[in-house]
Order: C-alpha cells, then sequence, then structure tokens
C-alpha cells in the first residue's frame, strides 16, 4: 500500500480544527494531562512546561468528563470522546497500536539507537 502525501495534507486542512482547540485549550495543558494520565512522579515533571492557568484548564478538563455508568451487570463507562483525557488517551492508543502493527515494512532491532 503506497501513502499518498498530498491525498493526506488534503484531508487534514479540510478538518482542521486549530482554531477550535486553540480558543478553548491551551498547549501547557495538554502537558499537565499528559503528567496526570501517566501517574509521572513528582520529580520527573518539568514545572517549567506550564503554568497555574494550565493546571486550572486541565482540572476544569478532569471535572467535565461526561459520561455515564451501567452497573447492571455490564459495567460500562462511557465518556464525551471531546474531553481534553479522552483525546490524550485516543493519540496515546493511536501510538501504541501504530508501533504494534504486524507485518510493518520497518522494526526496530533492539539495539538500533536513534539520536
Amino acid at each position: 500500500m503506497k501513502f499518498n502525501t498530498d491525498k493526506f495534507l488534503e484531508e487534514i486542512k479540510k478538518a482542521d480544527l486549530t482554531e477550535q482547540f486553540r480558543s478553548k485549550r491551551r498547549p501547557g495543558t495538554a502537558v499537565v494531562i499528559k503528567e496526570i494520565w501517566n501517574h509521572a512522579s513528582v520529580s520527573s515533571v518539568d514545572f517549567d512546561s506550564f503554568t497555574y492557568e494550565d493546571v486550572i484548564s486541565a482540572l476544569d478538563e478532569m471535572a467535565n468528563i461526561e459520561g455515564y455508568c451501567d452497573d447492571d451487570g455490564g459495567e460500562v463507562f462511557v465518556c464525551d470522546p471531546g474531553n481534553a483525557f479522552m483525546v490524550y488517551n485516543d493519540i496515546e492508543t493511536l501510538i501504541f497500536n501504530l508501533h504494534n502493527v504486524k507485518g510493518r515494512l520497518y522494526t526496530q532491532e533492539d539495539d538500533e539507537i536513534f539520536i
């Protein structure tokens, strides 16, 4: 399968959500969400990469995770897919799945190091 970069870029431009997210979310908020989601230890957090407002924004996103839980034996919990925490989860899942695709053209050997 050949990857058509021109078609890809064309579709990305059609679905440009930059302004929608820029007005709502701050770049440092993603850093805070990443640290919370991955249960980062305090010693590994770069506190210069986000501001107090970013922390407040992430806490607002956490408080606004809307969803429902069906405890009638099924234990189904569905969250708002537009919430920043769920978006971060989707991105991490996508990267994990892409990394683990069977039959990919390139596999990294354990002794290869990229600098």
